[in-house]
């Protein structure tokens, strides 16, 4: 029994999964022009997002700056509140000791006391802190500096300690050398 092809296959035949081409036809590839306006079409948005996501970093350590500020005001009035309610340390200048969730603070003319140690009893302890160096400018004032600023003293809050009694600190914050 023998087995009989035909001569040639059909053009529309698939022989492997290839299809076979008639006469005269040609493979095309993409044109240039085609080319040209994919890497336009691609690379113009990513002109435009890169430096935004760049800038995204700055962005990022002024709300982390700004959201210390608010976390080392709120703080203050908070333990201020603490203090008056206990007597005599809201009405009587001077350095208090107040204890709260089993850690004691010290309190300085019915505000927390700014510091002469770093990660004392006083504000620089009273927060849980990421991303922030912390020093002493002198024994009144604590510097909150941002890790990674261009200018680490630009981008920072300070927080002075009352003065006196019946004094607010004075908080601070720089945002320029972030």
């Amino acid at each position: 029994m023998a087995i009989h092809l035909p001569a040639a296959l059909p053009s529309c035949a698939h022989p492997v999964g290839r299809l076979v081409r008639g006469p005269g036809s040609r493979q095309r590839g993409f044109t240039l022009i085609e080319l040209v306006m994919v890497i336009v079409i691609v690379a113009v948005p990513a002109a435009v997002a890169i430096p935004k996501l760049i800038d995204l970093r700055s962005d990022a350590r002024i709300a982390t700056v700004r959201s210390l500020d608010g976390a080392i005001r709120t703080n203050a009035e908070i333990w201020h509140i603490y203090c008056i309610t206990r007597q005599p340390c809201g009405s009587t200048a001077g350095f208090y000791h107040l204890s709260y969730g089993g850690n004691t603070y010290l309190i300085q003319n019915a505000y927390p006391e700014a510091g002469d140690v770093v990660g004392g009893d006083q504000m620089d302890n009273m927060l849980t802190l990421h991303s922030f160096d912390v020093s002493l400018v002198n024994n009144l004032t604590t510097r909150f500096a941002a890790q990674g600023a261009p200018d680490p003293s630009s981008c920072a809050v300070t927080y002075q300690q009352a003065a006196a009694l019946g004094q607010a600190p004075v908080i601070t914050m720089s945002i320029s050398g972030c």
